[in-house]
């Protein structure tokens, strides 16, 4: 988890690695472009609607969430009093799901491919966003969703 300005906003972001800066400076059309320590030039892209805020990058999506909007269990079911933090993997975007890769109990790690969506005839990686374990997955094969649907919950 990790805290950063996006245009002087703060948002947290879960990223597999270091792959965003503590700040970003987003153009008028979303653009951004990120230096890396080796010296090459990295391309991204911002989106936001009234689901949410999305960082697009090196092929992997990231949602993007103010500090406060963080999700933790305390309802019945799995994890309920534990206190334990659950991450909600949603849609970035329109798609159909081409492939899901793992089922509720699965244990995942950071930066492993969960569900394969296809929009705009390319696929689409939702990578686990932190080592866990697949408390939910909400879609099948073949459905069509939403941006902003529900895909995989992890704990």
């Amino acid at each position: 988890m990790k805290n950063i300005l996006i245009n002087n906003q703060d948002f947290e972001v879960v990223l597999p690695t270091d792959a965003l800066p503590d700040k970003l400076v987003i153009d008028g059309n979303g653009h951004f472009t990120l230096l890396d320590p080796r010296g090459s030039r990295k391309a991204g892209y911002v989106a936001k609607d009234k689901k949410g805020v999305w960082i697009f990058l090196e092929g992997h999506v990231y949602q993007v969430t103010k500090p406060a909007e963080k999700r933790v269990s305390g309802g019945a079911g799995a994890g309920a009093g534990t206190g334990s933090a659950e991450l909600v993997l949603t849609s970035p975007m329109p798609a159909k799901v081409f492939r899901v890769l793992i089922k509720p109990g699965d244990s995942v790690k950071n930066g492993q491919d969960l569900i394969i969506l296809e929009a705009m005839k390319m696929e689409h990686a939702i990578c686990a966003t932190k080592d866990g374990r697949v408390v939910s997955c909400t879609i099948a094969e073949g459905d069509r969703i939403d941006a902003g649907d529900t895909l995989v919950v992890l704990e």
